[in-house]
């Protein structure tokens, strides 16, 4: 369960704080030419043929890394901040329970050194808003032929796959 120690310190973030760093940190992204949407994993998973996997079991993971979602791209920004389509109540109840028992562990895959959120999409959101920087979660890790990082989008997935078999293709004639 992730905890916080000492609560009295800390500044509670709310759903609406939540949205107002979302909508910075998405113009941010405009202005930096980085992607504002979560990876749809199903669509990364078909690119890159993606179906042996392996349980690695209970993990601490970097939030930063958290850059998909398998089935609520639309819900949730890249940097995890909620989306109008996500309810404030469960948002808001998610968040309490935060800083009171701690939330349970999420359930994500790893593809390369990023992760996409199978179930804790909520949890996710609320400890990026308290700005948490680990989560526990259970991982389920996927072999990829390509290297991703928390900045790629479809297109440059697509992209660097290409390259690959273009560079392990390629022959020398001597």
């Amino acid at each position: 369960m992730v905890q916080l120690i000492d609560h009295s310190s800390i500044n509670r973030a709310g759903f609406g704080q939540a949205q107002m760093k979302g909508f910075l940190a998405g113009w941010l992204n405009l202005l930096r030419r980085r992607p504002n949407d979560l990876l749809s994993f199903r669509g990364v998973q078909h690119i890159l043929r993606l179906y042996n996997r392996i349980d690695r079991g209970l993990q601490y993971i970097d939030l930063d890394l958290i850059v998909g979602s398998v089935g609520r791209t639309h819900d949730f920004s890249r940097g995890f901040y909620p989306r109008d389509s996500v309810s404030e109540a469960r948002w808001e109840s998610v968040n309490r329970l935060f800083y009171s028992a701690g939330l349970p562990p999420i359930e994500v895959y790893k593809v390369s050194d990023v992760y996409f959120v199978v179930d804790g999409h909520h949890r996710v959101s609320v400890c990026r808003s308290n700005e948490t920087e680990f989560i526990e979660a259970y991982v389920t890790e996927f072999h990829s032929p390509i290297s991703i990082n928390n900045y790629d989008d479809l297109n440059s997935i697509s992209n660097k796959l290409r390259q690959s078999r273009k560079s392990s293709t390629h022959l020398v004639l001597t």
